[in-house]
């Protein structure tokens, strides 16, 4: 698979297909590449096709928004592209998906438009249960948290700023903003 064409020095994208129970089939070179230089073994490929999807996704209304988008493909037949974060502690990731009818399958690609630094190291824990104390919502589309209700900010800025943090590890629970909730459908 060629590099990012935007950008020489970004990743190549990751691709992976789903069948029609939303198990992982297949990925290409770019998943483990990726993988391996995120420190991530556990998500090779070896490891991860014959699994569920779902498995990887954290937080129930993700799931139901992810459910939904790939329900959305299948029943209509056309891709579509939708563009999100995936950060690393030291870097935003800013990225598109592009989904696609394959046959009977479903093909992802996943594709790092631009990266950011973030302005402190922030580490994300995702709580195993909503009732753990101090837990803050993060948004698994845009990738901002909650710093009061209905407020999202970037994580960074925020632990910056209020508790002039270098270096912070949060327990949050995965969900899909408001903004980004109102533009899922667009």
């Amino acid at each position: 698979m060629p590099k990012n064409t935007d950008d020489p020095n970004l990743p190549s994208p990751t691709v992976y297909m789903l069948d029609r129970k939303d198990v992982i089939v297949d990925v290409n070179d770019a998943w483990n590449a990726f993988a391996t230089h995120n420190d991530a073994p556990e998500l090779i490929s070896e490891r991860v096709i014959g699994n569920s999807l779902a498995s990887y996704v954290t937080g129930d209304i993700t799931k139901m928004y992810v459910q939904t988008v790939l329900q959305n493909v299948r029943m209509i037949g056309k891709p579509i592209h939708r563009h999100y974060r995936c950060d690393s502690p030291t870097l935003k990731r800013y990225m598109e998906m592009s989904i696609k009818p394959d046959g009977k399958n479903l093909q992802l690609a996943h594709k790092v438009i631009r990266t950011e630094d973030m302005t402190c190291t922030v580490h994300f824990n995702a709580a195993l249960t909503p009732s753990e104390p101090q837990i803050t919502k993060r948004c698994s589309s845009c990738g901002r948290v909650e710093a009061q209700k209905a407020v999202w900010v970037e994580a960074d800025d925020l632990y910056a700023a209020k508790h002039g943090a270098k270096d912070v590890t949060v327990m949050v629970e995965y969900t899909i903003c408001p903004v980004c909730e109102a533009t899922a459908s667009q």
